[in-house]
């Protein structure tokens, strides 16, 4: 009778840690997973570089920091829980016949298991996610369609005490979203 008790004491622990454990992951990976969102686009601003043909899209309340041919970077205060966000998107070079994936390994080091490919207006790439307590961190590694191009577009969401602020998120996943690799004139 004794033993039964100890079983079945075990089995009750297991599946609440299984509940529970599940539970914990999904909350953390569905916050980290972008996915298009309810974001009004009306009024927001756009930064375009004409010299490696991008442009990004970001709301009225972020903030052109600085800029130059080969790096922007945007960002965002909030007032709730000091949350704040920015987007910094880096040109690199890679030779055009070197796979991405190969050349995001070389460059950035082992790549991590929680990645997605992604497409933007113009190219595509690796999504990779990184969440920490408060903080979620997305790295988007893009290139163009349709070209031998030799650039990289590092395009880095940082996100600092949001995990409860879904206005900041949402902003940020909307902007890595509405990157625009495509030729325009």
């Amino acid at each position: 009778m004794r033993n039964k008790w100890i079983q079945l004491t075990i089995l009750i622990l297991a599946v609440v840690l299984v509940v529970g454990g599940g539970g914990y992951w999904w909350v953390n990976w569905k916050d980290s997973h972008i996915s298009e969102t309810d974001v009004d686009l009306l009024n927001w601003k756009e930064f375009t570089n004409e010299q490696y043909g991008y442009k990004i899209k970001y709301p009225p309340s972020w903030k052109l920091e600085s800029s130059n041919s080969k790096q922007v970077k945007i960002s965002r205060s909030g007032s709730e829980n000091n949350s704040s966000a920015s987007i910094i998107v880096e040109i690199k070079e890679k030779q055009p016949e070197v796979d991405l994936l190969k050349w995001i390994e070389s460059n950035v080091g082992p790549l991590p298991p929680d990645r997605e490919f992604v497409e933007v207006s113009g190219g595509s790439g690796w999504r990779f996610i990184g969440n920490a307590g408060m903080n979620i961190t997305w790295i988007n590694f893009l290139t163009k369609e349709n070209e031998m191009d030799n650039m990289v577009y590092s395009v880095t969401c940082t996100a600092i005490n949001v995990i409860n602020n879904s206005q900041i998120k949402n902003e940020c996943k909307k902007i890595m979203n509405l990157v625009n690799l495509s030729k325009f004139d």
